[in-house]
C-alpha cells in the first residue's frame, strides 16, 4: 500500500502576503515533509500537527498526518483526518488516496474503492491511487479488474518497482505464473532491497558443471521454508548449492544432502554465481501443474516418539496450534499485514469444547500463563524450542496442525503433516483465490475469512471440520 504526502505549495499569485500563522504553517509543513522523507515519522507528525494548529485550513497537513497514521496502524484517526482535509479541500487527491488506504486497512474495501476512484477522477495517472484501487479490488476477489488496474499503474509509472510487484502479486494470485514470476523480478529494484543484492554474476538457469551457486534468503522464515524446495533442482543442474539462511533455520537445513548452509550474519563464502530464493520459480518455469514438492526435512523419529509420549496417550488426536505471525515493527507494511493475519488466542477458545482432542502450542512468544488464562487446555513446550529443528520434531508429533499464515504452516506442510490454514480475508498471493487447496502443499486445506476480521466464522468452520475428522 502506498501513502501519499502532499508537499507545501504556496500559491505565488496571491497578491497580499499570507498571514503570519499561514506562513509559519507552511514552514512546519516543509519541516514535516523533510522529516517524513528521511524516515523520522515522529518529528514529521509533530510538524504536521503544528501546521494544523497554526492554520486550521491546512488540508495538506491533515492529509499528511493521516498518511503517517496509516503507516503506524492508527486507521480510524487516519480516516478522520482525511475527512477533515476533504471538508477543507474537496477533491484533494492525496487526502482521497490516504482515505482509501485507511478504509482498505479497516477492511471496508468497497468504500476504499470509491475513495481511490474519486482520486483518479482528479489525477487519472496517479500511481498511488491506482495501486490502492488494485489492492482493494484484489481483496474483494475481483482479479481481472485488479490486474487491469495494476497494468495501468505500470503504464503510468513504468520505472516504479512497487507498481510491477503489485502486478506480479495479482498475476500470481490469479494463477498466471509465467508473467507473474517475471514481474516479481522488479522487487530487487525497490529502494529497500537494492542493498540486499549480492555482488557477482547472477545465475540464469544454465547448466552448472560443478560451479558453486549462492542462494540468497528472502523474506521471512516461511519464505525460506517454502522455496527451499528448489535446491534439489539446482543440484540436478550439476551445481554445488550454498544457501544463506537465518540462524533459527540452520540446523533444519543442515541435514539435507548436497547442501551447504551458511548463516546470513557470517562473511560471504566463495561462490561462482548467485541467485535469490524467490527467483527460482521463474528460472525453473514453475506453473500451476509443475510446482515442485516441498523439501522433506529430516526429523529424528526417536525425538518425535518422545514428544508424542509426553503430549498424550497413543490413541489421542493431537492438534498443534499457531495463531500469530511475527509483528516486524520496523517494517510498517509488514506490521500492518501481520495485524490482519494474526488472531487473538481467545478466538480459538470455542475449539476447547471439542472432545477427544489434545491441543499443542506451536506458537512462539506466548507464555504458558497467557495460554492457560484463555481456557483452552494446551500442552506447551515452546520454551524448550531453540530453533526450527527442535520445533520440527514437536510438529511431526501432531496429527494435524492448524495455523494462521506463518512459518509454522510452511514447516508443517513440508513435514507432510495435515495442515489447516486460517487465512485472512485479503490473503497472500501464494494461497490464490477461490480454492481450499494449494499447489504448494498437498496436505493443506484453507479456511478463509468471509469478511475482514471474521475469525469467529473461520473457527466455527474449523470446529465443524474437526468434528468430522475425529469421528472418521
Amino acid at each position: 500500500m502506498s501513502y501519499s504526502l502532499a508537499n507545501p505549495n504556496p500559491n505565488p499569485t496571491i497578491a497580499e502576503p499570507p498571514a503570519s500563522g499561514a506562513t509559519l504553517a507552511l514552514m512546519q509543513m516543509e519541516h514535516g515533509v523533510a522529516a517524513a522523507e528521511r524516515g523520522d515519522r515522529a518529528t514529521a507528525a509533530k510538524a504536521f500537527g503544528a501546521a494544523m494548529r497554526l492554520d486550521p485550513m491546512q488540508a495538506d497537513a491533515a492529509s499528511n498526518l493521516a498518511a503517517l497514521c496509516n503507516i503506524e496502524g492508527h486507521l480510524a484517526q487516519a480516516e478522520a483526518l482525511c475527512r477533515a482535509a476533504l471538508q477543507i479541500a474537496p477533491g484533494h487527491v492525496a487526502a482521497l488516496t490516504n482515505l482509501g488506504n485507511a478504509l482498505h486497512g479497516l477492511g471496508r474495501h468497497a468504500d476504499a474503492i470509491a475513495a481511490f476512484r474519486a482520486a483518479l477522477t482528479r489525477a487519472p495517472q496517479a500511481g498511488d491511487p491506482l495501486a490502492g484501487l488494485g489492492l482493494s479490488l484484489q481483496a474483494l476477489g475481483q482479479m481481472e479488474a485488479a490486474i487491469a488496474c495494476f497494468r495501468a499503474g505500470v503504464a503510468a509509472t513504468p520505472g516504479c518497482p512497487v507498481a510491477h510487484v503489485n502486478l506480479a502479486h495479482s498475476l500470481l494470485t490469479a494463477g498466471q505464473f509465467e508473467e507473474g514470476w517475471a514481474a516479481l523480478e522488479w522487487r530487487s529494484a525497490a529502494p529497500d532491497r537494492r542493498k540486499a543484492v549480492l555482488p557477482g554474476t547472477p545465475w540464469r538457469g544454465e547448466p552448472l558443471y560443478g560451479r558453486r551457486v549462492l542462494v540468497q534468503e528472502e523474506g521471512g522464515y516461511g519464505d525460506s521454508l517454502q522455496f527451499a524446495r528448489y535446491v534439489p533442482l539446482i543440484l540436478q543442474r550439476g551445481g554445488h548449492v550454498v544457501l544463506r539462511a537465518h540462524r533459527p533455520l540452520l540446523r533444519l537445513f543442515d541435514g539435507l544432502p548436497g547442501l551447504e548452509v551458511v548463516d546470513v550474519a557470517a562473511p560471504l563464502p566463495h561462490y561462482d554465481l548467485r541467485c535469490s530464493l524467490l527467483s527460482l520459480p521463474r528460472l525453473f518455469a514453475t506453473g500451476l501443474e509443475t510446482v515442485p514438492p516441498p523439501l522433506a526435512f529430516p526429523v529424528d523419529a526417536a525425538r518425535v516418539a518422545a514428544w508424542r509420549a509426553r503430549i498424550a496417550p497413543a490413541d489421542a488426536f493431537v492438534v498443534g496450534l499457531a495463531w500469530a505471525g511475527a509483528p516486524r515493527p520496523d517494517d510498517p507494511e509488514q506490521a500492518a499485514m501481520d495485524r490482519r493475519r494474526s488472531m487473538a488466542l481467545a478466538s480459538l477458545a470455542p475449539l476447547g469444547r471439542l472432545a477427544n482432542v489434545r491441543w499443542v502450542s506451536l506458537q512462539t512468544g506466548m507464555a504458558s500463563e497467557q495460554i492457560a488464562s484463555v481456557g483452552l487446555p494446551m500442552f506447551d513446550a515452546m520454551a524448550e524450542m531453540t530453533d526450527f529443528a527442535d520445533t520440527a520434531a514437536l510438529t511431526a508429533a501432531c496429527d494435524l496442525v492448524i495455523s494462521v499464515d506463518s512459518a509454522m504452516l510452511h514447516l508443517a506442510g513440508s513435514l507432510g503433516r495435515k495442515v489447516w490454514l486460517l487465512d485472512r480475508y485479503d490473503g497472500c498471493w501464494r494461497w490464490m483465490k477461490g480454492r481450499e487447496d494449494s499447489p504448494w502443499y498437498p496436505t493443506l486445506r484453507i479456511f478463509r475469512q468471509s469478511a475482514p476480521g471474521d475469525w469467529g466464522g473461520v473457527v466455527a468452520k474449523v470446529a465443524r471440520a474437526l468434528k468430522a475428522v475425529i469421528r472418521a
